[in-house]
């Protein structure tokens, strides 16, 4: 796993950071955008409008690559990554996206 951080475009004369983690040659992170995997990803009798998205890696669009940090490996195969990030889409919407208190930085 590694971790992306990445520089966004100034906002208000400010910056601000995006981050993802890398696994399995996917960079995996959270946003606002409602996102569909498929038809597997379900949250009741809806398709989950989940907000976690999958990018090659240092790709993800609007960001700019600053650096990454290796946090270690998994011993988990890329079918059990991504059944534990379906999981996860149940609880990470993209309706509940706040830049300050739930947003990539948390996920």
């Amino acid at each position: 796993s590694i971790r992306h951080p990445f520089v966004l475009e100034p906002l208000d004369n400010e910056k601000g950071f995006h981050c993802g983690v890398e696994v399995h040659a996917c960079e995996w992170s959270y946003g606002g955008e409602q996102r569909q995997w498929g038809s597997d990803w379900h949250a009741g009798n809806a398709v989950n409008p989940t907000g976690i998205t999958c990018y090659v890696p240092r790709e993800s669009p609007g960001h700019a690559f600053w650096e990454s940090l290796v946090l270690g490996k998994t011993g988990l195969c890329e079918d059990e990554v991504l059944r534990i990030v379906q999981a996860l889409g149940r609880t990470w919407a993209a309706a509940a996206h706040h830049p300050l208190t739930r947003s990539c930085l948390h996920f």
